[in-house]
């Protein structure tokens, strides 16, 4: 029971943030999706090139 209940939790946080995702790509600016990405993830700056980052 108790690895169904981590199941379901785990499936519930990735079912919330493909949803955040997804409206995010609906509402949002290339710009504020970067800026988001920037804070979310702000040691993502520090390993990976900003060209792999931004495509123009």
């Amino acid at each position: 029971m108790e690895k169904m209940e981590h199941f379901q939790k785990k499936t519930n946080r990735r079912n919330v943030a493909l949803q955040q995702r997804i409206f995010s790509l609906l509402s949002c600016s290339a710009k504020e999706r970067y800026d988001q990405l920037l804070q979310l993830y702000p040691e993502l700056f520090q390993t990976v090139p900003k060209q792999l980052i931004v495509s123009r």
